[in-house]
C-alpha cells in the first residue's frame, strides 16, 4: 500500500492540474471576445 502522503501529493497534483486547464480554457474564452469585440 502506498502511503497516504503519496495520494495527498496525487490529488494536489490533480487539483492544479484541473486549475491550469480551467485557467487556459478561460483565457481562450476572453481573448476569443476581444478579438469578435475589436
Amino acid at each position: 500500500m502506498p502511503s497516504p502522503d503519496f495520494f495527498r501529493g496525487l490529488r494536489n497534483r490533480l487539483i492544479i492540474s484541473i486549475l491550469l486547464w480551467v485557467v487556459i480554457i478561460v483565457l481562450a474564452r476572453v481573448l476569443f471576445l476581444l478579438c469578435n469585440i475589436f
